[in-house]
Order: C-alpha cells, then structure tokens, then sequence
C-alpha cells in the first residue's frame, strides 16, 4: 500500500509539470498591445519637458555665459589668469 501511495505522490508532479510545460507553450505567442494611455502621457510629458529644457539651455544659459567669459576674458579674472599663463611662459622658455 505504501509503494501504491508513493508511485501516486510521484506521478503528481509529472502530471503537474506537462500541465505547466503545456500552458508555458501556449503562453509563448506574443502580440503588439498598443500601451496603456497613462504611458503615452507620461512619454509626452517627459518629451515637452525635454523640448522646454532644451530651449531654455540653448536661448538663455549659453548666451548668458558666453557674455560673462567674454567680460571676464576682457576685464575680470580670466585675463588676469591668462596674462599671467603668457607671462609665466615667456619667462619659463627664456625670451
């Protein structure tokens, strides 16, 4: 009677696992499903955020800084630093 019990507890699992083997290969056909519509708005949201952050870099940041090196490179700091990098390489090559 045991073995009858424990030839019956092993074929469950074989049973199981085609029934498994079975439904993972009906499971495999993969369809185009179109996104869910809170997808497609976030993707927008995230596209316009990018269009917005990317004017705002090239209109106002860059211009903004360019016109302060420029300044700068004529009467601020960076001449200072630059006058100073030609006058140490003058004196370091001798001339």
């Amino acid at each position: 009677s045991s073995s009858l019990k424990a030839a019956t507890y092993l074929d469950l699992p074989l049973l199981v696992s085609e029934e498994v083997a079975s439904s993972i290969t009906a499971e495999k056909t993969f369809e185009a499903v179109a996104p869910d519509s809170t997808t497609l708005i976030g993707f927008g949201i995230v596209f316009i955020l990018s269009i917005i952050a990317s004017q705002v870099w090239a209109n106002e940041v860059v211009p903004v800084s360019r016109t302060k090196l420029a300044l700068s490179k004529r009467d601020g700091e960076v001449k200072e630093y630059l006058d100073n990098l030609k006058r140490d390489s003058l004196e370091s090559s001798g001339l």
